[in-house]
């Protein structure tokens, strides 16, 4: 396992080396005025740090019995989360954000993990809450309505 390790973290160092290069050739400037390049470059300096001390942790550390990779492995449910994201994606600006993004967190709440459906559901309402309060309220993006939240505004402002 140590070997398939190294290897692999030479892999990303030399291609986190890429990204600082390629970060710092379009111009990362400075941390009040940053360029283009800005997070391409440190994004690859952190790739580099990473997989420089995955490097010495496996130069160093012991050798254990390795299992066979693929065995066990529940192949469906990342094809599943995937399918799931590709629909979320060709319904979002129907449906808007708030109905789209919870009945997306509900279903991989439900199937890629063991929750229960009320944990699910729960889970599924925070996580949908939270974001929108964050992103619609706080930092005021603009998401897609949809039906729902469109005949929600016009009820309330035929009764007000």
């Amino acid at each position: 396992m140590r070997k398939y390790d190294r290897i692999s973290t030479l892999f990303w160092f030399f291609f986190g080396l890429y990204i600082v290069r390629e970060g710092y050739a379009i111009h990362v400037g400075t941390l009040k005025e940053p360029g283009p390049g800005f997070l391409l470059f440190w994004s690859g300096a952190v790739l580099c740090g990473l997989s420089a001390f995955t490097f010495i942790k496996a130069l160093f550390s012991e050798e254990k019995e390795s299992k066979k990779m693929w065995v066990g492995l529940q192949w469906y449910k990342p094809l599943l989360i995937l399918m799931i994201s590709i629909v979320y994606a060709l319904f979002f600006a129907r449906l808007g954000f708030v109905l789209s993004t919870f009945l997306l967190m509900f279903l991989i709440f439900k199937f890629s993990g063991s929750l229960k459906w009320p944990k699910a559901f729960m889970a599924s309402f925070l996580s949908t809450f939270g974001s929108w309060f964050i992103f619609d309220v706080w930092l005021r993006c603009q998401f897609p309505k949809g039906f729902l939240e469109n005949l929600i505004i016009y009820a309330l402002q035929l009764r007000y």
